[in-house]
């Protein structure tokens, strides 16, 4: 029987090594990498031992105590213990930071530069760093830190009066006459004064300073005598809140317009309270003779006042008061647009003004005339110049 035809063997594959023409490499082989090392754990970093601290580790050491018994019994590891105990000196060490952007020397020519005027003082710190002082190579955060760690910080500047050698002997006299008296006597004082509101939000001025730093002559913005708005006439009688004014237009408030609002709202206070002495404020119209015959003819004679006073007025402190109200009060209407907060409607400003002024307290008020005695002490101790008042 005739044996079935044998299969053709397939020829045996060949590797690349050993025919390298027929099945060409492209690239040379790469060494395979090492495996990676494993990550060691990190453990979290202690707190550094305080001086209380140390003081027990090396008093237990003491008592023949070991340094695994002190760890276990103290909740510290044996390093921390060990190192404890080793050192003599049980204060700790302060910790090294990063070295500050704004070097010592530098930070010296800083503050003078701020010292020096008004127009430095008002220099923001990105102003300071993009300007002046953009070789230092340093940011606007560093240049805050620097002035923060020697007591700078950014406040807004107070705004007084420009005050002469005249004014200035004239305030002294004026406070030596009247810091004797007490409560009663100033609550029969008609206080008068006029003030203009624009009734909107007002851009402030800040500088860079220290605390208490306030009154320096630097930091300080010059208050602007008269100005155009809405003219805003209170009255304190006594204790009390009296009768208020507002004009009709922001419009420049004359002499002839103030005799005419202003001088019928005196003789009705004076009228309903006789024998209380009226001061008026440096009010438009007050000093003008004008005004004076007018108030002569009801019976009125004015108070002699200082010139350029406010801080020994009781009024000017509660127009002070009377504007950050309105600050705050168009600050926080959330669903005013930033023309009615920047550019009011004339409803809009006679609304939020009589608001201030029917929120004012007959305590605040009465605060105020309270502190006559001690801003004539001020003015006396600093020989006619600026108070905090």
């Amino acid at each position: 029987m005739a044996s079935p035809p044998l299969e053709p063997t397939p020829p045996a594959a060949q590797s690349p090594e050993q025919s390298p023409a027929q099945f060409p490499t492209p690239f040379p082989a790469q060494p395979t990498p090492p495996p990676p090392k494993p990550r060691s754990i990190q453990r979290p970093k202690q707190p550094a031992l305080t001086q209380e601290q140390r003081i027990q580790c090396q008093t237990l050491r003491s008592i023949d105590w070991t340094y695994e018994a002190i760890a276990r019994h103290l909740g510290f590891t044996q390093r921390q213990v060990q190192l404890a105990c080793t050192r003599e000196d049980t204060t700790p060490s302060a910790r090294k930071g990063r070295s500050p952007a704004i070097s010592t020397e530098q930070c010296d020519e800083l503050e003078t530069f701020i010292r020096t005027c008004r127009a430095n003082r008002r220099m923001s710190f990105f102003q300071l760093a993009t300007g002046p002082f953009r070789h230092y190579g340093a940011g606007e955060h560093a240049f805050k830190g620097a002035m923060e760690r020697r007591g700078y910080r950014r406040y807004a500047a107070r705004v007084k009066s420009v005050l002469s050698d005249e004014n200035q002997r004239v305030r002294v006299e004026w406070a030596r006459r009247h810091v004797e008296w007490g409560e009663e006597r100033w609550g029969t004082v008609l206080w008068v004064d006029g003030m203009w509101l624009a009734g909107a939000r007002q851009q402030k001025e800040w500088v860079t300073r220290r605390e208490g730093e306030e009154l320096n002559d630097t930091c300080l913005v010059d208050k602007v005598a008269r100005k155009r708005g809405w003219f805003f006439c209170c009255s304190v009688k006594g204790l009390e809140k009296g009768p208020c004014f507002l004009s009709d237009e922001w419009s420049d408030f004359g002499g002839k317009t103030y005799n005419q609002a202003v001088v019928p709202l005196v003789e009705g206070v004076m009228r309903e309270k006789p024998g209380m002495q009226l001061m008026l404020d440096g009010t438009p119209g007050s000093s003008i003779s004008e005004s004076t015959a007018e108030l002569k003819k009801h019976g009125i004679t004015p108070m002699t006042w200082p010139p350029t006073s406010p801080d020994l007025s009781v009024v000017a402190a509660v127009g002070d008061w009377l504007e950050e109200y309105i600050e705050d009060e168009l600050g926080t209407e959330a669903q005013l647009s930033d023309k009615e907060r920047f550019h009011p409607s004339k409803e809009m400003v006679r609304a939020v003004i009589y608001k201030a002024w029917e929120a004012l307290p007959q305590d605040k008020v009465a605060e105020f005339v309270r502190s006559m005695r001690q801003r004539c002490e001020d003015v006396i101790r600093v020989g006619g110049a600026h108070t905090k008042w």
